[in-house]
């Protein structure tokens, strides 16, 4: 594990190190400090929560949160007709494995109710090179995007 902090304090022989190994460090570094901040803010925040209303309280005020954001994405999903939809489409290629084939992206969207499942499965493998994302930020994005929907009165048809 390497610490990019200790004790609140940056370490900066480490910072120095991702700086030397990042393509545009500015933006990157700059990145991960305001993260960094966000958290401590959150903690402290949190702190503060906990003391004034208690930790079960807190804990009961997530998990509604998570419940009222469920019922009103199952709410718009249920308004949605019933069905598969796919989508396909190609990254220009992957530059880095042999022949440079083009990188395939299928999403399938199956509708049922007040459900709703994505499937990437048949999407080629992460490419070799420097486009296409990671496992994490394809599903990262795949809930961003459910969660936007939500929101845009009348976005899904």
């Amino acid at each position: 594990m390497i610490k990019l902090y200790d004790n609140d304090k940056l370490c900066k022989e480490i910072w120095e190190l991702l700086k030397l190994n990042i393509r545009l460090p500015h933006e990157a570094i700059g990145d991960l400090l305001a993260q960094y901040q966000a958290t401590v803010q959150m903690e402290k925040r949190m702190l503060e929560y906990v003391t004034k209303y208690g930790k079960d309280v807190v804990a009961q005020a997530f998990e509604e949160s998570m419940n009222y954001s469920e019922r009103i994405f199952r709410k718009e999903v249920a308004q949605l007709s019933d069905g598969t939809y796919e989508f396909v489409d190609y990254v220009d290629q992957d530059e880095v494995a042999p022949g440079r084939p083009p990188v395939k992206v299928h999403c399938k969207l199956i509708i049922a109710g007040d459900q709703v499942t994505v499937d990437w499965t048949n999407s080629d493998l992460q490419p070799r090179g420097p486009s296409g994302v990671t496992w994490a930020a394809c599903w990262s994005a795949t809930f961003e995007e459910r969660r936007m929907y939500t929101r845009v009165p009348g976005r899904i048809q």
